[in-house]
């Protein structure tokens, strides 16, 4: 996991919302992220910890935020039956079962067809994104 700190002033054309300006100020971070990051209580304004996204601020106010990251891809490999209908060195054809989802995603964080592959080949994590 990988922390950054960052430090702003506000200039008199940025007066507004906290989220807005740091997702402005720093490209990378969609606002959502930084909603996220507001929530978590890692940034201030002068000082102090804000917990709105709507927080508003004034020319020659300072925000800073505490940027973590974390460098795993979050996938977790579980182990669940795959019912294999084709194997060879270059390709796992699947009958998936009806109802399983393929890929973890919001609200669906275990028990998917993702998981199951990389419990059964784990070479598979370094395959795409």
């Amino acid at each position: 996991m990988t922390e950054m700190e960052y430090q702003f002033e506000v200039g008199i054309e940025e007066e507004g919302r906290v989220d807005k300006f740091l997702s402005n100020r720093l490209t990378e971070i969609s606002r959502s992220k930084v909603k996220s990051f507001i929530e978590y209580g890692a940034v201030t304004l002068n000082g102090v910890v804000i917990d709105k996204a709507g927080e508003k601020a004034k020319t020659g106010d300072v925000i800073t935020i505490l940027v973590t990251e974390d460098d795993s891809d979050g996938l977790v490999p579980e182990d669940i039956p795959l019912n294999i209908i084709y194997e060879d060195p270059n390709v796992i054809v699947i009958n998936k079962e009806a109802g399983q989802v393929v890929h973890p995603g919001a609200g669906n964080y275990s028990g998917t067809l993702v998981n199951a592959l990389l419990a059964y080949y784990p070479p598979i994590r370094d395959v795409g994104e």
